[in-house]
């Protein structure tokens, strides 16, 4: 929800805002104040017209990286049944311990979680 704290690293599936945008405050994680702009991939835009869709179209697999300490890059590819393989990266993922920004929701899949987030990998 806007201006709750992203509680893991999360792949942006759909946010309230028609353009699939949402702005992401990481002051927190690298101290920069200027809002980080987050898309969800096309693929998701295309198919999730509704969230009563969200329930029901789910399904498919996700690759990602090994879980590692650079908060500014993750490479993944989303193949979701009957679509065709889309890749995601750094742009489409909302980081644990940023605020949620200029949207009202967003919903996403987990993608690391605990200490496999970036903010925890990056704890010395």
């Amino acid at each position: 929800m806007k201006n709750e704290v992203i509680p893991a690293d999360i792949l942006l599936i759909k946010s309230s805002a028609d353009n699939g945008f949402c702005y992401l405050q990481t002051t927190n994680l690298d101290g920069e104040s200027s809002l980080k702009a987050r898309e969800s991939l096309f693929i998701f835009q295309d198919i999730f017209k509704s969230e009563k869709e969200l329930k029901y179209k789910i399904r498919g697999h996700i690759d990602v990286d090994q879980p590692n300490d650079n908060i500014y890059h993750v490479e993944g590819t989303v193949r979701l049944d009957g679509e065709e393989k889309a890749c995601f990266d750094i742009n489409n993922i909302l980081l644990r311990g940023g605020t949620l920004k200029n949207v009202d929701y967003i919903y996403g899949l987990v993608v690391y979680t605990g200490n496999e987030t970036k903010i925890m990998k990056n704890i010395k």
